[in-house]
């Protein structure tokens, strides 16, 4: 299989996580996204078909191609992959991964006995 690894932008804020990726020439609904508390994971799988025919010079001419685009990122630990959000548009697919309020540990002093 020849997968790309589409072209990424990936950039993190205080509230969100937010991917860019260039998956240009293919239907939304040929995406599939799938997450887990550990990553994301984007794959998308096109084909192609060429056909020429010309009865009259005898030639005939098929060609196939069969490609996609895989990509695979690490999710930090503070993310709600239940609320990712997805928006394919003129080739970019751009995944918004919000934050969850991540409680600040209070440093506790152990003593040795």
């Amino acid at each position: 299989m020849n997968f790309i690894e589409p072209l990424s932008d990936i950039y993190e804020t205080d509230k969100e996580i937010t991917a860019k990726m260039e998956i240009p020439g293919v239907k939304k609904e040929d995406i599939k996204i799938s997450a887990t508390e550990n990553g994301v994971e984007v794959k998308c799988e096109k084909a192609g078909e060429i056909k020429e025919e010309d009865k009259k010079k005898g030639r005939y001419r098929l060609e196939r191609t069969y490609s996609g685009f895989y990509r695979y990122f690490s999710l930090p630990e503070n993310v709600d992959t239940e609320k990712i959000e997805a928006n394919y548009h003129d080739g970019i697919l751009e995944l918004t991964i919000p934050k969850t309020k991540q409680e600040i540990k209070k440093e506790k002093v152990i003593k040795i006995k």
